[in-house]
C-alpha cells in the first residue's frame, strides 16, 4: 500500500522511552520507510511533570535536528512533528499557552493519551476543552485502557460527539488488547492505525503486515483509510468526516476475528 503515514512514533532520543540515541532513532525511521511509510510523525511523550515533561519549545528543535540527519543519511521519509499528550484537567489551556505539541504545530489535531488503567472522571470535560478551542482530539491506544476495555460504549459516545481514534497495530496480533481493537474497529470507532514505535527492537515501525488483516476485518476500503488517507489529512491539517459509529446492541454477534484467523481453535 503506497503512501502509509505513521501519526504515532517515539523517534526522539532520550527524551522519553523511546530511542536511546541518535543512531537508534536514524535506524527506527530507516525501519519505517523500508516497510513502505512516507510520512511519520514524532510523537514523544508529554506529561505534566516528571521524566517526560516535554513541553514544544524543546521538542521543535530536536525535530528539526533529526530532519537534517535523515536528510543526510538518504532515508526517504518525511518527518513531523507532534506530541503524545497526557490528558489532564488543564490541557486545553496547556495547548492555549503554547507548551504542549498539535500536529504539525498547526493547532488542528492532537494525540492525547488516557492513564492506562482507567477513564478518568475529567476526561470528557477535558477533551471537550480541547475541541472548543479548534483542536481535534485523537486519542491513543484506547483499546490498552482498561475501563474501555470493559465497557467500549464509554469511547463510543466520545465518538459520536466528533472525538478521533487511533489503535496500535500490534494489538491486532495476539496480545491482550486484540478483541477490544477488532471490536473497536468493526463500530467503525478507529480512524487511524499506527505503529506506536519506541525504537528499532521495541514496536518497530511496521505496518504493511498489518494491511490484510485490516482488509479481512473492515475491508480494503477501510484498511486504506486508516493507514493511508486518514493520516494524511491530520498532517494537512484537512477535515476527517468518518462514517457513523456502529452502536454495540447493532452489531451481528461474532467470534472475535483473531478466533477466526486461528481457524476457530478456542
Amino acid at each position: 500500500m503506497k503512501g502509509m503515514v505513521d501519526i504515532h512514533a517515539h523517534i526522539l532520543p532520550n527524551v522519553d522511552d523511546g530511542p536511546d540515541s541518535w543512531e537508534a532513532a536514524l535506524e527506527t525511521v530507516r525501519l519505517a520507510a523500508q516497510d513502505g511509510i512516507t510520512d511519520i510523525v514524532s510523537t514523544s511523550h508529554m506529561l505534566p511533570d516528571g521524566a517526560y515533561a516535554n513541553r514544544r519549545s524543546t521538542l521543535l528543535p530536536l525535530v528539526d535536528e533529526l530532519r537534517r540527519r535523515v536528510a543526510a543519511e538518504g532515508i526517504p521519509i518525511n518527518v513531523h512533528v507532534g506530541g503524545e499528550v497526557y490528558l489532564t484537567p488543564e490541557v486545553g489551556q496547556a495547548v492555549k499557552a503554547g507548551d504542549l505539541l498539535t500536529y504539525c504545530d498547526a493547532g488542528r489535531y492532537i494525540l492525547v493519551e488516557l492513564p492506562a488503567g482507567e477513564f478518568p472522571s475529567y476526561a470528557e470535560h477535558a477533551l471537550f476543552d480541547l475541541q472548543l478551542a479548534g483542536v481535534t482530539p485523537i486519542i491513543a491506544h484506547p483499546e490498552r485502557n482498561r475501563d474501555i476495555i470493559d465497557d467500549p460504549s464509554r469511547l463510543l459516545d466520545l465518538v459520536e460527539r466528533g472525538i478521533l481514534v487511533q489503535v496500535t497495530a500490534s494489538s491486532l496480533r495476539a496480545t491482550p488488547y486484540m478483541a477490544t481493537a477488532e471490536l473497536l474497529i468493526r463500530h467503525r470507532a478507529v480512524h487511524f492505525v499506527a505503529s506506536d514505535t519506541h525504537g528499532p527492537d521495541r514496536r518497530p515501525p511496521r505496518l504493511s503486515s498489518y494491511i490484510d488483516i485490516l482488509s479481512q476485518l473492515a475491508g480494503e476500503g477501510a484498511a486504506r483509510q486508516l493507514l493511508v488517507e486518514n493520516p494524511r489529512r491530520v498532517i494537512e491539517g484537512a477535515d476527517i468526516e468518518p462514517e457513523p459509529v456502529i452502536p454495540l446492541r447493532k452489531a451481528p454477534a461474532r467470534r472475535p476475528f483473531f478466533l477466526r484467523r486461528l481457524g476457530g481453535r478456542r
